[in-house]
């Protein structure tokens, strides 16, 4: 009953948080739009972005047929991944699928807030189920969700001090939302352990921060930063800070990420009617920006420079990672859809995996042309 009471609080604290921040919405400037090339938002000399988006679908769509038992909806591979105007259709080798590594160990770093929501789990819980089943070592990172990311990006480094072999561990760290910054900063200021990592995954990073969060800084700092201590400590309240734009891509601009890494990222965005009521407004303050947002984030900050954009997934920031349509219903779930839809996040997870290996593979001498940023 007390788990209970205090999610409706946690909800209503959300709820009124947004409301109070945002007002009337003004008209939006563009429409939306998917007849436009795939774009990036980076600083003066970032490294190329790679296109791996051809090769990804391929495996998607190929290995989506094969699950048995799924609905229509899950493998109508189109419907889930956005095709902008610029993506091959040809494009993307036939190769058969890598075979497994379980040398890999896995770490995965969660979002802002995530120990704020304890019963929705790990993110990607299912696809770590799945994965674990195949022998690979997997473990989440907890990371202070109020706080900043120089404070996560230490809390990560401890972690991995305590839990690899320092002479034989190939790190592989996935990273959601803010646990992507956090990563970012943790392989710059913790170089030795950096130098085992082999490749970052960025699932709706936050890689270059969401102007929300200058918008609700200061009412989150006013009535929000100490509330609920108890379901979730304040941490350093640095959490948005970290997220500002201006702070975020004031540190890229400032810091070279090492180029050892294989960099990947899958970005997220969804049209109003697929976004979860409760982000519905954030969704709405962004779209006066540019509708390809996902109600956090808007789709060209998603991409870490110089990675292998992986593709544009069709929903909304939560639902990518977490069971929040599952757990929270009616504020979890579109306005619009008739029925509970749920994001196929088990097969995506053992799809955008296999992708990964496959470029492991051809990293080297299979460089796609790059992105211009």
């Amino acid at each position: 009953m007390m788990a209970n009471d205090q999610r409706k609080h946690l909800i209503f604290y959300l709820v009124a948080f947004i409301a109070i921040v945002t007002g009337a919405c003004s008209l939006k400037l563009q429409k939306f739009d998917i007849e436009t090339p795939a774009q990036i938002l980076s600083i003066v000399d970032s490294p190329p972005v790679l296109d791996g988006r051809p090769r990804f679908r391929q495996i998607f769509c190929s290995l989506l047929k094969e699950v048995p038992g799924a609905s229509s909806d899950i493998q109508n591979c189109t419907s889930l991944i956005w095709r902008l105007a610029d993506e091959n259709i040809n494009e993307g080798s036939g190769a058969a699928l890598p075979h497994h590594d379980p040398g890999l160990k896995i770490f995965i770093v969660p979002g802002a807030f995530s120990d704020c929501f304890p019963e929705l789990g790990a993110p990607f819980q299912k696809g770590i189920d799945r994965l674990s089943g195949l022998g690979y070592s997997i473990e989440t990172i907890a990371i202070e969700g109020r706080s900043g990311s120089e404070h996560d990006a230490l809390l990560i480094a401890e972690a991995l001090s305590q839990k690899i072999n320092r002479e034989t561990d190939r790190l592989l760290l996935i990273g959601y939302s803010k646990g992507v910054t956090d990563i970012l900063h943790f392989l710059v200021n913790f170089p030795d352990l950096a130098s085992q990592v082999a490749a970052v995954i960025s699932v709706s990073g936050a890689v270059n921060g969401s102007p929300l969060a200058e918008k609700f800084m200061d009412s989150y700092e006013q009535w929000f930063a100490d509330a609920l201590p108890s379901r979730c400590p304040p941490g350093d309240k640095k959490v948005l800070i970290s997220l500002e734009r201006k702070v975020q891509m004031a540190w890229l601009a400032g810091h070279s990420l090492p180029r050892h890494v294989a960099y990947f990222s899958l970005a997220t965005f969804a049209d109003r009617p697929n976004i979860a009521r409760i982000l519905c407004t954030t969704y709405d303050q962004l779209a006066q920006i540019d509708p390809r947002n996902d109600g956090q984030l808007i789709f060209y900050d998603q991409i870490i420079p110089g990675s292998t954009l992986l593709g544009f997934a069709n929903t909304d920031h939560w639902d990518i990672a977490l069971p929040v349509r599952q757990k929270y219903g009616f504020w979890g779930r579109p306005t619009l859809l008739p029925e509970f839809t749920e994001f196929p996040k088990i097969y995506f997870w053992r799809h955008w995996f296999y992708f990964q290996l496959n470029s492991f593979n051809m990293l080297k001498d299979d460089r796609r042309q790059g992105l211009s940023g």
